[in-house]
């Protein structure tokens, strides 16, 4: 047995191996450019996504270590409020983490879905995403809809 654990966010104890995962992330992805000049303000800025309404946040740990997460959104598709959809905002798993880590996230997403009503998943594939992930997004029943742009002003 591997000994990780998926489950939801508790603020009062898992911020802290959020947070660590939110910089490990960025850095691997190489977004450190766009982290706030102070590290109060970083924090003020995860506090407030960590605890927004409608994002529902699994983490994986392992020993007391937070090893992974995902943070969804679920909420009434635009065009179709009877129906629910549910979007990736971040997923994280930490490069040392057993190789099973995103497929229990993953599986917990689904459940998660399952309990939510939703119609439909969608998940990100940045610039920077392994070149697999297109392949297991596929193998989900995923197909790519969308290709996003980001700049500075």
């Amino acid at each position: 047995m591997s000994g990780i654990t998926i489950s939801p966010y508790a603020s009062d104890t898992d911020f802290p191996g959020l947070v660590g995962g939110a910089l490990q992330f960025i850095s691997q992805a190489g977004f450190n450019h766009m982290l706030p000049e102070s590290f109060d303000d970083f924090l003020a800025g995860m506090w407030t996504m960590a605890n927004q309404p409608h994002l529902h946040i699994l983490l994986a740990h392992k020993a007391d270590q937070v090893i992974g997460g995902i943070g969804v959104s679920i909420k009434p598709i635009i065009w179709s409020p009877k129906q629910n959809l549910m979007e990736e905002q971040f997923i994280w798993v930490d490069p040392n983490a057993p190789k099973t880590t995103f497929f229990r996230l993953m599986r917990a997403t689904k459940t998660l879905a399952q309990q939510n009503q939703v119609h439909y998943q969608m998940f990100g594939l940045l610039s920077t995403s392994p070149a697999k992930l297109t392949n297991l997004y596929q193998s989900m029943g995923l197909q790519p809809v969308q290709q996003q742009y980001l700049g500075e002003l």
